[in-house]
């Protein structure tokens, strides 16, 4: 496998336990369509043009899912054929997902450090975004000087949770 085709499916499992993850919140109906969709596009694996349309896929899936709004065509079971995804996805639809997502970057704001110039601050500038990337999550999480750190998630797969 080349280094790209590696990348590409590296990029796709990281981004399919993601999604994995955050489906568990979704509501049973949506979860049930959206686990088929990550069955079908782990199925994409023969040449790098495949790996690319089911990373994008993935990529839109977990953005979905961060806003909690998913939308066609993830409401009905994958298609046989999987076309890109620019092919596939209403571009207002994918708009909507884009600026939903930047909505909830630019949501999570801190104040600056009182210590810093004010003079060079504007009121505009009073806040700063506060955002960590998945995978600079563990690189941003304290470490003890003695012990274990234990992360724990529970999950329910039945429709009343």
């Amino acid at each position: 496998m080349s280094k790209a085709n590696l990348a590409l499916t590296e990029n796709f499992y990281f981004n399919n336990m993601l999604a994995r993850a955050l489906v568990q919140v979704a509501p049973y109906h949506e979860r049930v369509v959206l686990l088929k969709w990550f069955d079908r596009l782990n199925e994409l694996k023969k040449d790098q043009n495949e790996l690319e349309i089911r990373k994008d896929y993935m990529i839109f899936i977990l953005l979905m899912l961060q806003c909690n709004k998913v939308r066609e065509p993830f409401t009905d079971p994958p298609p046989s054929i999987i076309i890109p995804l620019k092919d596939a996805v209403n571009k207002k639809i994918y708009e909507e997902i884009l600026l939903s997502n930047d909505a909830i970057l630019t949501s999570e704001n801190t104040p600056i450090d009182e210590n810093e110039n004010e003079e060079d601050n504007d009121d505009d500038q009073k806040v700063k975004n506060k955002y960590c990337a998945p995978p600079k999550f563990f690189s941003e999480q304290p470490y003890p000087n003695d012990g274990v750190i234990v992360y724990t998630a529970v999950f329910s797969s039945q429709e009343k949770c």
